[in-house]
């Protein structure tokens, strides 16, 4: 409630990814869009929402990417 901003998130919600990041687009203001993004991949991805958003994968591993905002 009293954070100035988020500069970075992990997102771990088995399949919810899209969901969450959809409400967190539509509902937060700019201050608490998170610079880095790090999301789990094994459950499908929300890779196309955060690209629509600004965001640029840059680093991938077996279960998780990093995106970070441009």
């Amino acid at each position: 409630a009293g954070a100035p901003r988020i500069d970075a998130m992990k997102i771990d919600i088995e399949g919810g990814e899209a969901a969450a990041l959809k409400g967190l687009f539509a509902g937060a203001g700019a201050r608490f869009r998170p610079d880095l993004v790090i999301m789990e991949t094994s459950h499908g991805s929300a890779a196309a929402l955060l690209a629509a958003e600004g965001y640029g994968e840059t680093l991938r591993t077996a279960r998780n990417a990093v995106f970070v905002r441009r």
